[in-house]
């Protein structure tokens, strides 16, 4: 149990690193800036419950997304801490990662449902990640989420809020049923 994280705890804790840490860091694999955001969640260990593992961090725009797998779900409260701790490196929000850009896309669009993750070939040979939700992101969640997926998936995103058929017109065509049935004598 506690948080799970790709260096060594002992470097991340006293801020002097070993080669082995300092090779991955040099390597671009993990940036400087990411060792704060790992040292405030083995601060934060001992109020979370369960197993949490650091994926990976990306600045996007002004603000921090922190991926971490968890075993019994991210606290609510752990994005908020964060950012209190990390105030000078921006907003910071915690992000459940997910392997699949559906799951992935669902944890960034929430409240939105996500209804459906489409991968579209263009005919330069590209591809485009069209992520389907049932109703509009909150404003500024829609771009955020777009440059995460991007940066993810290495694919550009369109995100597309499906079209529902209203109220009025699902009774329209039960009424016109019901008047051919009528005529038909059924």
């Amino acid at each position: 149990m506690g948080v799970v994280i790709p260096l060594d705890r002992i470097c991340v804790r006293s801020g002097i690193l070993c080669p082995r840490c300092e090779s991955r860091i040099a390597s671009g694999e993990y940036m400087e800036w990411e060792v704060r955001v790992m040292k405030a969640l083995l601060d934060l260990e001992d109020r979370i419950r369960g197993s949490v593992e650091y994926v990976k961090s990306h600045r996007v725009g002004g603000d921090v997304v922190v991926f971490l797998r968890s075993s019994q779900g991210i606290p609510v409260w752990l994005g908020q801490e964060l950012s209190q701790r990390l105030r000078d490196l921006g907003r910071v929000y915690v992000v459940e990662y997910h392997k699949d850009p559906r799951g992935l896309a669902s944890s960034l669009l929430r409240p939105a449902r996500v209804v459906r993750v489409d991968e579209s070939y263009l005919p330069d040979g590209s591809t485009i990640l069209l992520v389907r939700v049932d109703s509009r992101p909150k404003p500024g969640v829609e771009e955020a989420a777009k440059r995460i997926l991007k940066i993810v998936t290495g694919k550009d995103v369109s995100i597309e809020v499906e079209a529902r058929p209203s109220t009025s017109s699902v009774e329209v065509e039960r009424r016109d049923v019901r008047g051919i049935l009528d005529k038909l004598g059924l």
